[in-house]
C-alpha cells in the first residue's frame, strides 16, 4: 500500500510541474528515438529499426530549427546481393513549428532537408539529397522531460524519387530559455 501511495505521489508531483512546461524562446533539447523505418520497394531493402539523435533550439515559443542524425541497419533484397548488411545514415536540418506551444502536450509541424548514405561492402558508399516532413508530439512529464512521438515522409533524390516512411518514439530532455515571468 505505502508503494502505491509513493507511486500516486510522484505521478501527481511529475503531472502538477509539467503545467509549467512549455517551449520557451531560446530553450534547447536533446532527444533520442528509436523506432521503424519502411522504405520505398523500388530500393529492395527491408523494414528497419531507426535510431535518432535530434539536437533542437527553440527561436520563439513556435519556431524551432533542430539537427538530426539517424541510423539505419537494413538488409539489401537485391538478386545476387546474398541479403548483405546495409548501413544507413541520414543526416538534416528541420524547421519545427509547434502548435499551443505553452501546454503540457504540444503537437508540432517538421520539415527539413539533408542527406542520407546507404553504405555496404563490397560496394561502397551510395549518398543522396532527401527532404522530409511530418507531423508529431511531445507530451511534458515535467518541465525538462517529454515523451515524443514523430511521423515523417522521406522523400530521396536517387536515380527516381524514393518514398520512406519513418515513425519512432523517444525521450526529450530540455533546458535554458526564458519565460514571460524570467524577462521582466
Amino acid at each position: 500500500m505505502k508503494r502505491i501511495v509513493a507511486l500516486a505521489s510522484v505521478l501527481i508531483l511529475s503531472f502538477s510541474a509539467a503545467s509549467h512546461a512549455q517551449i520557451n524562446p531560446e530553450r534547447s533539447s536533446l532527444s533520442l528515438s528509436i523506432g521503424r523505418y519502411q522504405f520505398d520497394h523500388h530500393q529492395k531493402l527491408d523494414v528497419s529499426p531507426v535510431i535518432s539523435l535530434r539536437i533542437a533550439h527553440a527561436l520563439t515559443s513556435h519556431w524551432g530549427l533542430e539537427g538530426v542524425l539517424e541510423y539505419i541497419p537494413t538488409v539489401s533484397n537485391f538478386v545476387g546481393d546474398n541479403n548483405s548488411t546495409i548501413h544507413g545514415i541520414l543526416y538534416h536540418i528541420d524547421t519545427l513549428y509547434h502548435f499551443m506551444p505553452d501546454k503540457q502536450f504540444v503537437l508540432f509541424l517538421a520539415a527539413g532537408a539533408g542527406g542520407i548514405s546507404l553504405d555496404s561492402y563490397p560496394r561502397g558508399a551510395d549518398s543522396n539529397f532527401m527532404v522530409n516532413f511530418g507531423i508529431g508530439a511531445k507530451y511534458f512529464i515535467s518541465d525538462q522531460i517529454a515523451l515524443r512521438g514523430d511521423i515523417r515522409q522521406i522523400l530521396v533524390d536517387d536515380q527516381q524519387t524514393e518514398h520512406n516512411l519513418e515513425i519512432a518514439l523517444g525521450l526529450v530532455y530540455a533546458w535554458g530559455g526564458w519565460t514571460q515571468e524570467s524577462s521582466c
